[in-house]
């Protein structure tokens, strides 16, 4: 069937419009932007099987349905098929305006739909299906289930969309292949405050590709948006992809990558929970610099997938919510080639970015690594009431790295920092044991390069040993047991082991907490000066040198300020180090202090051997007790003792 429009705009009301297989119908219209609004008033669904040609934008709006069969194929200027309902006054005003009406109809695509370089394809319903082939090169590619749908066209091609009522039970799915390289691709059934009640399920390929004009946008709305596909933006610089959802469930893969610049940006938010499971892959990566990955939930964020946006330098990987973060056997890499990034899981350093929420519980399992090597790296962990950290962290080359709450920190994992480093953790009370039973905490400090300085502030939290829990189903719906959390074995408090080995790779140690240290009896530190290893060389004439050997070195000053009592029941020898222990520490916050007057004891039998190292211990406004049976508990180049008692002072 041949049409002929004459106008650049044309209204034809149908008793029925299909189009058999072998059959085809050519719309010749005056230009591109020539608009002709095919109207269904009849009973029947259209049935698209052959083919529809027209050099301009064809409308088909039909309450019953619209279905593109698997032999359709569809070559337009631009198409628009909707069960919705648009106005004559609004089609000739140019008002893009849809509304459900009585419209009881879907919209599935099964064949192939191709609109030339800026074109637009929106599929408009309150249930909208794609396993066919849809092209919009530099275009749009709409999918909308709502009520009342509105689309705004810039005139570049690209085409926004507002959902401003949601339909009941809205649905939208695709499983086919979309592409609109340098473009964008929008699935949405959400409406401002209704997210609930619709569902996306995206478990086909949806590709917008960067052009060297302009990058790819994909966008995901919906309430239960399920992403099992492959979602890719990828160009010479990486493109955008959002979802918004009341609850997302990720085991798919999106793709940000820039293969000649920065990566994209992938936002991942909900209002509810966020769940991605072992076999979700989110990638911004690029070659100069890492994008940035960022998921953001009001509830939970649970998360076995793998993260990253590593480059030269690397991007910035957020891991937020608000209630609980929970990382499972999770891989998340901000590194550079030259230069890391920035990793945040559970909130910013210190919890102070009120621009980020802060968790209330943030837990990474032991199978969980957290890289943002390269070079001043930072990665930070936090929680506002409990952080369980089991995993790895590491940002080398004098890296950051904080892991922290502002309630109670179960440490059990291990960080390095790389050389001129820090690792920081913020306990309310600190207590360094002799055990070393297995799964207790002895990776406090294990793994800290050289020269990384390790701190641990004066904030108001708690470091102790966890009783230990049983399995944690979290109710992933994908693959559950990827998704639930093992048991933890009881760990008790502080291990001494990590921090000797710490000390004595020359490494300085800063312990800092808001209340107490202890040093529980057995809890020896020793630690003896490194007399260094020779280089060692090869057979070959002149000699090759296979390895330089490490230099001779002391051990690392180790520094204690508690903001109330330090309590020494163990002996402290370290290898020419100095070692500083100030009780009643200024810098305390006065109120998360606990009442009562600064003490800094040395216990029963205990010492300190600095050697050639100095000595100051300080208990400001406090006293200093001597409990060691010794006259003479301290060994020292040059010592100096501070109390409220000046004859303590004269200590030797």
């Amino acid at each position: 069937m041949q049409i002929d429009q004459t106008s650049q705009q044309a209204i034809i009301n149908w008793q029925g419009f299909s189009i058999a297989l072998n059959e085809a119908v050519n719309i010749q219209q005056p230009n591109a932007q020539a608009a002709l609004l095919n109207r269904v008033v009849g009973q029947d669904a259209s049935q698209i099987q052959g083919q529809l040609k027209a050099n301009g934008q064809v409308y088909l709006v039909n309450p019953n349905g619209v279905v593109f069969g698997k032999s359709a194929q569809v070559d337009v200027g631009g198409l628009i098929a909707s069960t919705h309902n648009i106005k004559d006054s609004d089609f000739l005003n140019g008002i893009q305006h849809f509304t459900q009406d009585n419209a009881t109809g879907t919209v599935d695509n099964q064949g192939t739909i191709n609109v030339p370089d800026g074109g637009v394809v929106a599929l408009i319903g309150s249930q909208v299906s794609n396993t066919g082939s849809i092209t919009a090169p530099k275009g749009t590619a709409i999918f909308a289930a709502g009520k009342t749908v509105d689309l705004d066209f810039k005139g570049d091609g690209l085409v926004e969309v507002k959902v401003s009522e949601a339909a009941l039970n809205a649905q939208i799915t695709n499983k086919g292949a979309i592409q609109a390289d340098g473009g964008r691709v929008v699935l949405t059934a959400k409406a401002a405050g209704q997210l609930i009640d619709t569902v996306i399920n995206q478990d086909g390929i949806i590709r917008a590709q960067g052009l060297v004009s302009r990058n790819g946008e994909i966008i995901l709305e919906g309430g239960t948006v399920t992403q099992t596909g492959t979602l890719d933006v990828s160009g010479q610089t990486g493109g955008t992809i959002s979802i918004n959802a009341n609850t997302l469930i990720d085991s798919g893969t999106s793709n940000a990558d820039g293969s000649a610049g920065s990566g994209g940006k992938i936002t991942l938010t909900a209002s509810d929970a966020i769940t991605q499971t072992a076999v979700a892959h989110t990638h911004a990566d690029g070659t100069t610099t890492g994008g940035t990955v960022h998921l953001a939930a009001t509830n939970s964020v649970t998360s076995s997938g793998k993260l990253s946006a590593t480059g030269e330098q690397g991007g910035t990987i957020d891991v937020i919510a608000s209630n609980s973060v929970t990382l499972t056997a999770a891989k998340l890499d901000a590194s550079g080639t030259k230069k890391g990034g920035l990793i945040r899981v559970g909130g910013d350093f210190h919890g102070a970015n009120t621009t980020l929420a802060n968790a209330k519980t943030t837990r990474i399992d032991s199978t969980s690594t957290l890289t943002a090597d390269g070079g001043k790296g930072q990665v930070v962990v936090w929680s506002d009431q409990q952080t369980d950290y089991y995993g790895s962290i590491s940002a080398n080359k004098a890296g950051s790295i904080e892991v922290s709450s502002k309630g109670l920190l179960n440490y059990a994992g291990a960080a390095s920092a790389g050389v001129g480093g820090s690792l920081l953790l913020d306990p309310k009370n600190i207590v360094i044991s002799s055990v070393n039973a297995t799964g207790n905490v002895t990776s406090l400090f294990f793994g800290v390069a050289l020269g990384t300085n390790i701190t641990v502030p004066l904030v108001d939290t708690s470091v102790s040993g966890f009783p230990g829990s049983p399995p944690l189903p979290l109710g992933c719906p994908i693959t559950p047991n990827v998704c639930t959390t093992p048991a933890i074995p009881p760990t008790p408090g502080f291990s001494i082991s990590g921090l000797t080995s710490t000390l004595a790779s020359g490494t300085s140690v800063i312990l800092q907490a808001n209340n107490d240290i202890t040093l529980q009896s057995g809890a020896d530190i020793f630690v003896a000066p490194f007399a260094g290893t020779p280089p060692i060389f090869g057979t070959s004439i002149p000699p090759n040198i296979i390895s330089p050997g490490l230099p001779a070195h002391n051990g690392g000053s180790l520094t204690l300020q508690a903001g109330r009592n330090i309590t020494l029941n163990a002996n402290i020898t370290t290898g020419n180090g100095n070692f500083t222990a100030i009780a009643g520490d200024p810098n305390a916050i006065a109120a998360d202090r606990d009442p009562g007057i600064a003490t800094l004891t040395l216990g029963a039998g205990a010492s300190i051997n600095t050697g050639t190292g100095n000595t100051v211990l300080a208990a400001i406004d406090g006293n200093f007790v001597n409990n060691s049976g010794s006259t003479t508990p301290l060994i020292a180049n040059q010592w100096t003792v501070y109390s409220t008692d000046p004859a303590q002072n004269t200590l030797n």
